[in-house]
């Protein structure tokens, strides 16, 4: 072999196929990246904060601990991601009670000022405003 050709061969060495990937491998990369160790966890709800401390980013988790997804902190779309997930309102209490602990503002009357009070979530009044539209909702009608 000349040494033009052994030159080519250190700089552009010849690429061989690899097996492929097991199913398994794939299933576990797969699992490990779906999971999201949140700031602030409580059953299957998540909390990150945003660079000034604020409550930022909710994430949804599945039985297993899998992010299912994520949303802005936002009383709405809490709402909307845990009827779709069927993930239990009563999550967000051991959350208050965690950023409480923290010293956390999350409420809207402790944000007002801060991020303006549409920024708050009030999980006590969330979870007491979908029990109550839920009660609605079901109410048997008399004939």
């Amino acid at each position: 072999m000349d040494l033009t050709n052994l030159q080519m061969e250190l700089a552009f060495p010849k690429i061989t196929a690899k097996a492929p990937v097991s199913a398994s491998f794939a299933e576990q990369l797969a699992a490990t990246i779906a999971v999201h160790k949140a700031k602030f966890t409580s059953g299957r709800i998540g909390l990150d904060l945003d660079g000034r401390g604020q409550p930022a980013t909710v994430f949804y988790f599945d039985k297993a601990g899998k992010t299912l997804a994520s949303s802005a902190f936002d009383s709405r779309l809490i709402l909307k991601n845990t009827q779709k997930f069927g993930i239990n309102l009563h999550d967000l209490t051991g959350l208050g009670r965690q950023l409480d602990a923290a010293n956390i503002c999350y409420r809207p009357y402790e944000l007002y000022g801060q991020a303006g009070a549409s920024k708050g979530v009030d999980f006590d009044d969330l979870i007491s405003a979908a029990s109550y539209a839920h009660l609605i909702a079901f109410r048997p009608t008399s004939h």
